[in-house]
């Protein structure tokens, strides 16, 4: 064999050499490249996430303790049906209404002063509706109320703005005078179950 021959052959073998060892290895090398830039690209990404969580922290915990214990008492834990006869009475009397009676549907009318009195019980009174979206329970409220219309209009002011949220959705009155009408009202509150 020649030399020339050598040389020619010597570079095929080369070439082939180059052709099954360094491509693949330069395929890998672009794919590890690619690898790379994909995670820095995550990185970059979990850090913005974590950036955010820690802002995110930082609000919740600048969040005033009476700011906190208000969003509570927006749905309570339990139906809490002393609490909310007392605001209701309350608002009443802030008012210039009396509270003639109050019915949380449970089977006994509340009377104003806190006497009860026995009421006939049906099952659809008995029972406290789990309302349709997630956790929160409706607890049905009739009011029946005594004064003026001013006074009536004021009162229900002040409901839509309790901490307790009250959905009003039937309203009656009887009027004798502008100065003394009887109203009814029938509505719900919600409370978290325990």
């Amino acid at each position: 064999m020649s030399r020339f021959s050598l040389m020619i052959l010597s570079a095929v073998i080369g070439l082939l050499l180059i052709g099954f060892v360094a491509v693949p290895g330069v395929r890998n090398i672009f794919a590890l490249l690619k690898t790379q830039t994909d995670l820095e690209g995550n990185i970059a990404e979990l850090h913005d996430i974590m950036t955010s969580r820690d802002r995110l922290q930082a609000e919740y915990r600048a969040i005033p303790e009476a700011d906190i214990t208000k969003l509570n008492q927006i749905l309570p834990e339990g139906p809490e049906i002393g609490n909310l006869l007392s605001v209701y009475e309350a608002l009443a009397k802030r008012n210039g209404l009396a509270l003639i009676s109050i019915d949380f549907s449970g089977g006994a009318q509340v009377r104003a002063g806190g006497a009860q009195a026995a009421r006939p019980t049906s099952a659809s009174n008995q029972k406290i509706v789990k309302a349709p979206s997630g956790d929160a329970t409706l607890l049905p409220v009739v009011q029946n109320l005594q004064g003026s219309y001013d006074a009536f209009r004021r009162y229900l002011r002040d409901i839509e703005f309790l901490l307790n949220v009250t959905d009003i959705t039937d309203i009656s009155f009887s009027p004798s005078d502008l100065q003394n009408a009887s109203f009814s009202i029938r509505g719900a509150t919600y409370y978290f179950q325990k």
